[in-house]
Order: C-alpha cells, then sequence, then structure tokens
C-alpha cells in the first residue's frame, strides 16, 4: 500500500490535525493530493485532490461543518471518473470510536430545474423513488425521519483558495441493500438544488472502511 495517511489513522487521533484554517479541511490534504483507495472498484485508480466543498449548515442556532473531497481520475486511456469523499464529524464520539464518517459518492443525475422533482424532495411521505427503464424502482427514505431540507453555504476550495460560494438547499435519503455477502448495508442519496440557479444534483453512495483509504 502507498505510503500516507489513512482515514482511520486520522479518524483516530493518531496524527495531529490540521492548522487553523478558515476553510473546514479535516483531513489537511493538500492542493493536488494523491487518494489511494484499497477496494476493488477503485484499486487500480489514481485519484487527485480537484477540490474541496465546504458545507455550513445551521441546525438549532448551531453551525456545522462537514466537507466534500472532490477527487478525480484522469487516465492516459480509458474514461476519467470524479467522485467525492464526504467527511462528517460524529455525534457522538464516545461511542462512534472515531472523529468523523466518510461517504463514496458518485453522480447519479444533474438537470435544470424541475418542478416535479422538487415536489418529489418536498414530499410529506418523505420517500424519494428512481425510476428506470425497464419499470425497475429504487426507494430512499429521508434519514433520521426529517421532514424539512437543509441549507448550506458551500465555500468551494481550489489550489488552496476560496474561488466561489454556492448556496444550496439538500435533502438526505438512505436504503438498506444487501452487499456482496448478503449482509445489509446502508446506501444514502443526496438531492442537491442550487438556491440561486435552481440546477439539481444528485449524489449517491456508501460508507467507506477508513483503513482503505489512503491521502498521500
Amino acid at each position: 500500500m502507498a505510503k500516507g495517511r489513512t482515514l482511520w489513522e486520522m479518524f483516530t487521533g493518531l496524527f495531529t490535525g490540521p492548522e487553523a484554517s478558515p476553510f473546514f479541511n479535516p483531513l489537511a490534504a493538500k492542493p493536488g493530493a494523491g487518494f489511494t483507495i484499497d477496494d476493488i472498484e477503485w484499486r487500480e485508480r489514481d485519484f487527485r485532490l480537484d477540490e474541496i466543498r465546504d458545507y455550513r449548515r445551521q441546525i438549532g442556532g448551531k453551525e456545522f461543518h462537514f466537507a466534500d473531497y472532490v477527487l478525480v481520475d484522469r487516465p492516459l486511456h480509458g474514461e476519467g471518473l470524479r467522485i467525492r469523499l464526504r467527511v462528517n464529524p460524529v455525534a457522538d464520539l464516545a461511542s462512534a470510536g472515531v472523529s468523523h464518517h466518510a461517504l463514496l459518492l458518485r453522480l447519479e443525475d444533474d438537470l435544470a430545474y424541475n418542478k416535479e422533482l422538487h415536489a418529489a424532495v418536498k414530499s410529506d411521505t418523505k420517500v424519494f423513488q428512481i425510476h428506470h427503464d425497464g419499470g425497475d424502482t429504487e426507494e430512499f427514505v429521508r434519514l433520521n425521519d426529517v421532514s424539512d431540507s437543509y441549507k448550506a453555504e458551500v465555500s468551494v476550495i481550489r489550489d488552496g483558495q476560496k474561488s466561489e460560494t454556492v448556496r444550496l438547499e439538500y435533502w438526505d435519503y438512505s436504503r438498506e441493500v444487501p452487499d456482496a455477502a448478503g449482509q445489509p448495508n446502508t446506501e444514502y442519496l443526496f438531492v442537491e438544488m442550487d438556491a440561486h440557479s435552481g440546477w439539481f444534483t444528485l449524489w449517491r453512495g456508501f460508507e467507506v472502511d477508513p483503513h482503505k483509504v489512503v491521502v498521500l
């Protein structure tokens, strides 16, 4: 395995935290940092940090942060890939045993403002469905039975500097699916809407084992 720091080492405090910074960067990742993921789907990929997205949201009068590390693999041959590593502080450090959780997210869809999609995320049912050609439907439900959306101010960090600020409204969902061994595994879905343009992006993925991710 490449030399570097695993997320597990960072999350359990084996390395000192990042220096004071105007934006949230819990991995202290530098511009262009390399990321390796020791998983059969990602093992051959050479990811590089393209940008950091610092999410700040207000809940109950308090400010909460999480960060998306936007990772890009641009091979000389073959199709490139862009994913997000979402790093979120845990609510209960004592019981979790680590300081943060991490999700690997892939883009499911992006589209201009759509009235039907907006109605779906605002529905009182708290259910979101993805319909596929052939009649298959995947159904997700709101995390923690929350009804309302979240609003976040997102600082986009490129080359170590804030390049822009985006205001988003988003909805979070999950569902249980069997893993390769037939055991239940939680899949997450995030529907984000740009507050200015109304543009929608849908991100979905799973929690990642922090032992398997190395930051170079």
